[in-house]
């Protein structure tokens, strides 16, 4: 009888095994073809499938989430992430990197911080990134703050004037537009 449960445990467990592969394999084809929905919903059955969480599906998940505008869900995922693996230096800049475009400026410094901490060449260069892209961000939205009360109607010229939407903004994560 012990043998038996043994069998069907070892079977269900290469089983899920099996599945979540496919599950991952699926969503990394997706996430290439820039079909970022149902790479979202493949990682999302591929994580349910794990025993334990797994970093590289959080952050295939918080970069899905990002890619489809969801940023509450992608910061979410990064949180998670970095729980896992406090000294996920990418993980804690793109977390930033959203915090930073979200305008939540607390949380980006917390970002900033923890990587400065890690303190390996990698992880000064993503908080002096951080840093950079925090302070740029202030001076645009000063500068737009500015120009909001003097120029009546001024939101309505970045929908026609290139440079002056958020839409047009320089990728933190890339540094492209």
């Amino acid at each position: 009888l012990f043998i038996v449960l043994a069998a069907l445990c070892a079977t269900g467990y290469l089983v899920c095994e099996t599945m979540k592969n496919r599950y991952l394999s699926q969503g990394e084809s997706q996430f290439k073809s820039g079909d970022y929905s149902s790479a979202y919903e493949s990682y999302q059955k591929a994580g349910r499938l794990s025993i334990r969480p797994r970093a590289d599906i959080l952050a295939k998940l918080a970069e899905c989430a990002a890619m489809t505008g969801d940023t509450d869900g992608a910061c979410g995922y990064y949180e998670k992430l970095i729980k896992l693996e406090p000294n996920n230096t990418e993980g804690r800049y793109a977390y930033g990197s959203l915090c930073i475009k979200a305008k939540d400026y607390k949380t980006a410094e917390k970002q900033i911080r923890a990587l400065r901490e890690i303190n390996t060449p990698e992880a000064t260069e993503y908080a002096d990134r951080l840093t950079g892209n925090m302070q740029a961000g202030a001076v645009k939205g000063v500068i737009k703050d500015l120009f909001r009360k003097m120029i009546p109607g001024f939101d309505n010229l970045g929908r026609t004037l290139p440079g002056l939407d958020d839409s047009d903004e320089t990728s933190a994560d890339t540094g492209t537009k």
